[in-house]
């Protein structure tokens, strides 16, 4: 009498390989194939919030880069602890906190005129202090995280960081941006809907 498992050899070895590509293969896509969107530290010490910086993020929407479907934060973030440095002069990071997590992403300066002339009245070289961050949503968790900016000043060796009045929601389906850390009714667009 041939065993459950002689019987069905055949299904029983399709199932677990289906089984063990489900959790697998998330970890296979960031490690190997995703290239852009990945956050350069997970779970890092943040360092003290400073009352010294502005910052504001204007859009988060889907983009295709670099062929890959991700999201592209862009806002401008300064700070005003030393006038006489413009942001150029730290090496900004847009950070993502949550209460059990923290994702810290790269970020790449762009100018921004208007930040320049809406606070002229400073004295500061503010024209590059806008940014852009990519956010791949695959290596985001379910959760609400602040949205902030962390600036380092390597010629103190110092850092410090201030966080938004936006909150980043990721639910198992979809992923925003809201002032309110609940989910709104209507959702952002997916980049794979184009």
């Amino acid at each position: 009498m041939l065993t459950f498992f002689q019987k069905n050899r055949f299904h029983v070895i399709v199932w677990a390989g289906m089984a063990l590509y489900l959790i697998l293969a998330p970890n296979l896509y960031s490690s190997f194939f995703l290239r852009n969107g990945k956050p350069i530290r997970v779970n890092a010490e943040l360092p003290a919030m400073s009352k010294k910086i502005q910052l504001h993020v204007d859009t988060f929407k889907p983009t295709i880069y670099d062929g890959q479907s991700l999201y592209s934060m862009v806002g401008w973030a300064f700070s005003t602890a030393d006038r006489a440095k413009n942001p150029e002069d730290y090496e900004r990071q847009m950070v993502l906190i949550s209460d059990k997590t923290n994702y810290i992403f790269s970020i790449e300066t762009s100018p921004r005129a208007d930040v320049q002339r809406a606070y002229k009245s400073l004295g500061m070289d503010l024209t590059k202090s806008g940014f852009t961050s990519l956010i791949s949503q695959d290596l985001i968790k379910t959760g609400i995280y602040q949205i902030g900016v962390i600036f380092n000043d390597p010629q103190k060796g110092t850092s410090f960081y201030a966080v938004t009045d936006k909150y980043l929601i990721r639910t198992p389906n979809q992923i925003q941006i809201s002032r309110t850390p609940t989910l709104s009714p209507t959702p952002t667009p997916s980049p794979d809907s184009n």
